[in-house]
């Protein structure tokens, strides 16, 4: 399956990542055209909600219905010391991260975007030798790297399955 590649930088301050979802800036804010659905919906800084594509997670600030918090975090920490995000300082109720070391460099790759705009992504950290926008099909090895399956390989997150995927 074929994927843009967009090179850009993963943030945290004054946002509640969890474990399947992170803030990213686009170094060219025009790939995001080349998604399939909903246009991703930029803040003022730019940032754009990621959704790690074929995970899920337990939300660290879900209010509808009791889950861990204790499990939420873990997998949220785990994504973060993934990305290199760190010296992380949550607010007292552990909802949005207040200080961190961020905008760390990396790269997602995606196809189209949820329900929401959200891309639907697979993250990688780190610098990768193929220009910024082009269409990549996604080889073994480069996914066994992807935080989405080594978050699933290290119990952080279950499956969840996309159609089209």
């Amino acid at each position: 399956m074929s994927f843009t590649l967009i090179k850009g930088t993963f943030h945290a301050v004054n946002y509640s990542p969890d474990g399947d979802s992170v803030r990213f800036k686009a170094n060219n804010p025009e790939n995001w055209s080349q998604l399939i659905g909903i246009p991703p919906q930029l803040n003022e800084s730019s940032h754009v909600q990621i959704r790690l594509i074929g995970i899920d997670s337990l939300e660290t600030h879900f209010k509808q219905c009791q889950q861990s918090v204790k499990w939420a975090l873990s997998s949220a920490h785990f994504l973060l010391n993934n990305l290199e995000i760190d010296n992380v300082k949550w607010d007292e109720n552990n909802n949005i991260i207040i200080k961190a070391n961020d905008n760390i460099e990396g790269f997602i790759l995606a196809k189209k975007t949820d329900q929401h705009g959200r891309p639907l992504a697979f993250v990688f950290k780190g610098k990768i030798d193929i220009k910024d926008g082009e269409t990549f099909f996604l080889p073994l090895d480069l996914f066994f790297q992807s935080i989405n399956y080594q978050s699933l390989l290290h119990g952080e997150s279950y499956p969840t399955y996309y159609r089209g995927l």
